[in-house]
């Protein structure tokens, strides 16, 4: 899908849209649009195409007490925020201290970095980077 979201056309319209046909067309797959790199949004959605400007921060020494909310007003004084997830222990359901918050625009991304990085957050000094891909990890058994 060349990082673009899967959204459907709210008009059921199988070619290009035309003009005067309300409603999303956005990219599909192999469709008009993608060949064309085009996506359209009418009736005043807002709509953000690209995956690929989204980006995922690490946030990291968290307070045991800190929840999604939390987060999300404290990143949201930067900009638009689009997840929060709080890590927390499959068990016994305690957050486990990191977290990761998604936001839409690479300048909004890095001025929450900046202003986050070692504030305070619930008596905590936070840790806030770009999130890195986890490694690769095998699937367990000997390697001998």
């Amino acid at each position: 899908m060349d990082g673009f979201l899967d959204i459907k056309p709210n008009v059921g319209h199988p070619g290009p849209p035309p003009d005067d046909v309300p409603g999303f067309f956005i990219v599909l797959g192999d469709s008009w649009e993608m060949r064309h790199k085009r996506a359209r949004v009418n009736a005043g959605f807002r709509f953000i195409c690209d995956k690929e400007s989204q980006m995922k921060i690490f946030v990291g020494n968290l307070a045991k007490d800190v929840t999604e909310e939390d987060l999300k007003q404290a990143f949201a004084a930067f900009g638009q925020v689009t997840s929060v997830s709080i890590i927390s222990d499959k068990f016994t359901g305690v957050s486990r201290g990191f977290g990761f918050v998604e936001m839409p625009g690479k300048a909004e991304s890095q001025a929450a970095i900046t202003g986050l990085n070692y504030q305070d957050l619930k008596g905590q000094s936070l840790k806030v980077n770009e999130a890195r891909p986890s490694p690769q990890r095998g699937r367990g058994g000997r390697s001998w």
